[in-house]
C-alpha cells in the first residue's frame, strides 16, 4: 500500500536537486534513520508534506525552504504509530483522540471500532469516520469483525457479518478487517467467521488477530485461516509461539511485561522485524498522565531493547504490519511525519509535524478543532429496570431457606473463577447481606430488548453503593455492581438520565457521574477537560472500593464473553473458553 500523501514525483525531484525551494527545512539535527540504525548529524528537507532530502551537515541547499526549524542538535525521529487502538476506550471522540494522542508524538493510528459497531452498528462506525477526518493525526479504520464478539451468548445493538464489513471496506480510510475474537469460530470454521475471514482475504487486506490462550494446533489453525497478528500475547510462550509462526506481535500498554520477553529467555531469536507496539485501551486521564505509545517506548527501552530499535518497532515496523510503504521513516519518499525529540527515551516531543505541518509543541496540539461532533442518538433503554426490586436474585420456586447458587470471581482468565456456594434466601430472594465478601453483579440490556442477569460476585472490593457502567466490553450492556438494591436502581436511572456513562452512588445519593452522551461510550468533551472528570469519578468509585485502582477497569471487563473464563451476560453466565451457559443454581 503506498500514496499516504499525493506525490507530484517530478516536483519531489526537482526539490531534492536543488531546482526548487522546500517547504521546510529541519536542520542542525541529529536523525534517527529506524532502516539502517544509524544516527545521522544533519537536516531534513520537506516539499508537499513529504520527505525529499535528508542532508548530511555542511551541505547547503542552493534554494533556502519557507521555514527553517533549528533542531539544535537534537532527534528527529519519525511519528508513532499505534497498530491497535479502541478509540472509543479513550472516552474522548476520534477527533479529540487525535489531537491528544500527536502531542505524544503519535502521528497515526489504527482503530478497531467495535465498541460503537456492538452499540449502533454501520452508522456508529460511519459517524466515527466522519470524527476521524477531523483529527490532526492520521487515523485509518479496520471494519469490526466480531458484532457480537460471542453470538448467542450475549445482546449487542447491532449485529454484523460479511455484508456489513464488505460495505465498510469500501470507505477510504478503512484498510482492514480488526481482531477476530471470536477464536473458536475462527479455528474450527465457524459458519460467521469462515465467511468473513474469507471475504478478508479475496480482498487481499489485513486481518487482525485476537488469541489469548491458543497453543500448539489451535494457533496454528487460527493462523491458517487468515490473521496475521496478535496484541494478546503476555508470556514468553505466547511470544515465541507467534513470532514462530510469521505472526506479527504487537506490545501493548497494559501488558508491560511482555516487552522484557523479548530480551529474556529468548536464545536464538535473532529477529524482531515483526514485533510492533500498540496501546489497545487507555483512559484519557492516563493517556494524558503517562503518554500514549511514548509510553510503550519507555517500557520497551527500559527492558534494554536498544533505543533507535524500539522506534523501529513504534514506527517503521508498525507501518510494514499494514503495507504501508511511504509511512514510519526518516527518508526520501516518506510522509513528513516527525517529532524532535531531546532525547531517545519516550519523552514527550518538542516539535511534532504531521504531512510537514506543526501538529503539536512542548506537550500541546496546536492544530485548530475541526468543529464538534454531532452526537449520535440516544442509546440507553431499560424498560425492565422500574423499581429497586428489579435488581433482586429471586431463588427457585422450593428453594426454603437456602440454596445453592453460582458465585463467580473477579481472577480473570483463571478457568476456575467460579463456585456453587449454599447462600440463604430471605423472602424468595438470595440473601448476601450477612456475608461482606460478597457483592452483586447485574448486566442489564440497555436496547430496549429486557433481560437481567444478577449474580454474587466474591472479591471485588465493594464495600457499599453501587457502581454503574455503560462501558461493559464488548456489547456495552449496562453493568451495576452493588450491595444496596435501592443504590443500584437509582444508579441505574441515572445512566439513563445523562445517556450512558459511569456513575457512583452511596446512600441514595449519586457522588459523582462521568456523562458520556455519544453511545454511552464517548464524551464530546477534549482531553484536557474531560480528563479531570474521569479522575473525579475513579476518586468516587476508589471510596467504594479501598484499596482497588483498577476497580473501574475490572468492572468493564466482567461481561466479555470471549475471555477464557466464566462471565456474565445480559442472557445468563457463560464459559467463555466453551462458548456455552452454566446454570445459575444447582
Amino acid at each position: 500500500m503506498e500514496a499516504i500523501v499525493n506525490k507530484d514525483r517530478p516536483r519531489l525531484a526537482a526539490a531534492a536537486l536543488g531546482k526548487i525551494p522546500c517547504d521546510l527545512t529541519i536542520e542542525n539535527a541529529r536523525v534517527v534513520n529506524v532502516i539502517t540504525g544509524e544516527i545521522i548529524p544533519g537536516s531534513v528537507d520537506v516539499l508537499d508534506g513529504v520527505i525529499v532530502r535528508v542532508r548530511d551537515t555542511g551541505e547547503r541547499p542552493q534554494k533556502p525552504a519557507g521555514e527553517i526549524i533549528d533542531a539544535c542538535g537534537h532527534y528527529v525521529v519519525p511519528g508513532l504509530i499505534d497498530t491497535h487502538v479502541h478509540i472509543e476506550s479513550t472516552m474522548l471522540t476520534p477527533q479529540n483522540f487525535g489531537r491528544a494522542v500527536c502531542a505524544c508524538g503519535t502521528t497515526c493510528a489504527f482503530t478497531d471500532p467495535h465498541e460503537i459497531a456492538n452499540v449502533m452498528g454501520v452508522k456508529g462506525v460511519l459517524w466515527m469516520l466522519r470524527s476521524a477526518k477531523k483529527s490532526p493525526a492520521r487515523i485509518y479504520t479496520l471494519a469490526p469483525s466480531c458484532v457480537p464478539a460471542a453470538p448467542g451468548l450475549e445482546s449487542s445493538g447491532a449485529q454484523f457479518g460479511s455484508a456489513e464489513i464488505d460495505a465498510l471496506l469500501g470507505e477510504d480510510t478503512v484498510v482492514g478487517i480488526a481482531e477476530l475474537m471470536d477464536v473458536l469460530g475462527v479455528v474450527h470454521g465457524g459458519g460467521r467467521m469462515s465467511s468473513i475471514t474469507g471475504l478478508g482475504l479475496s480482498r487481499g487486506v489485513f486481518l487482525q488477530g485476537h488469541a489469548p490462550g491458543l497453543h500448539g494446533g489451535e494457533l496454528d489453525a487460527y493462523r491458517l485461516m487468515g490473521p496475521g497478528s496478535d496484541h494478546e500475547s503476555g508470556s514468553a510462550r505466547e511470544i515465541r509461539e507467534r513470532l514462530r509462526a510469521g505472526m506479527r506481535i504487537d506490545l501493548r500498554f497494559v501488558v508491560p511485561d511482555a516487552v522484557r520477553r523479548l530480551t529474556e529467555g529468548f536464545a536464538g531469536m535473532r529477529y524482531l522485524d515483526n514485533v510492533s507496539l500498540c496501546t489497545d485501551d487507555v483512559y484519557a486521564d492516563d493517556l494524558l498522565r503517562d503518554g500514549h505509545v511514548n509510553r510503550v517506548v519507555r517500557q520497551v527501552i527500559g527492558s534494554g531493547i536498544d533505543p533507535v530499535q524500539a522506534y523501529r518497532m513504534a514506527a517503521y515496523q508498525a507501518a510494514a504490519e499494514y503495507g504501508f510503504s511511504d509511512l514510519g521513516a526518516v527518508a526520501p519518499g516518506f510522509a513528513a511525519d516527525l517529532q524532535i525529540l531531546r532525547e531517545l527515551d519516550g519523552r514527550l516531543p518538542e516539535a511534532v509535524y504531521i504531512g510537514g505541518k506543526p501538529a503539536a509543541k512542548n506537550g500541546e496540539c496546536i492544530v485548530p478543532g475541526g468543529g464538534g461532533d454531532t452526537l449520535p442518538e440516544n442509546t440507553v433503554r431499560i424498560p425492565q429496570i422500574t423499581s429497586p426490586g428489579d435488581l433482586l436474585l429471586r431463588a427457585p420456586e422450593g428453594a426454603g431457606c437456602s440454596v445453592k447458587t453460582a458465585v463467580l470471581t473477579t481472577r480473570r482468565f483463571e478457568e476456575d473463577n467460579i463456585t456453587y456456594e449454599e447462600l440463604p434466601v430471605t423472602d424468595g430472594c438470595v440473601d448476601i447481606s450477612r456475608d461482606p465478601g460478597l457483592c452483586w453483579v447485574a448486566v442489564i440490556n440497555r436496547y430496549g430488548a429486557g433481560g437481567t442477569v444478577i449474580v454474587p460476585y466474591r472479591g471485588y472490593p465493594l464495600q457499599r453503593g453501587a457502581v454503574a457502567s455503560t462501558i461493559s466490553h464488548d456489547s456495552h450492556n449496562m453493568t451495576v455492581i452493588f450491595r444496596d438494591t435501592r443504590d443500584a436502581y437509582l444508579a441505574a436511572r441515572e445512566l439513563l438520565r445523562v445517556s450512558g456513562g459511569i456513575t457512583a452512588v452511596c446512600g441514595g445519593e449519586v457522588l459523582r457521574t462521568l456523562p458520556l452522551p455519544c453511545a454511552g461510550l464517548m464524551s464530546p468533551l477534549g482531553a484536557q477537560d474531560l480528563a479531570p472528570i474521569i479522575e473525579g469519578t475513579k476518586r468516587a468509585i476508589g471510596e467504594l472500593c479501598p484499596g482497588e485502582p483498577h476497580a473501574l477497569l475490572r468492572l468493564t471487563l466482567m461481561s466479555l464473553p470471549c475471555d477464557p473464563c466464566f462471565v456474565v451476560t445480559d442472557l445468563g453466565i457463560v464459559d467463555g473458553k466453551a462458548g456455552r451457559f452454566v446454570p445459575q443454581f444447582i
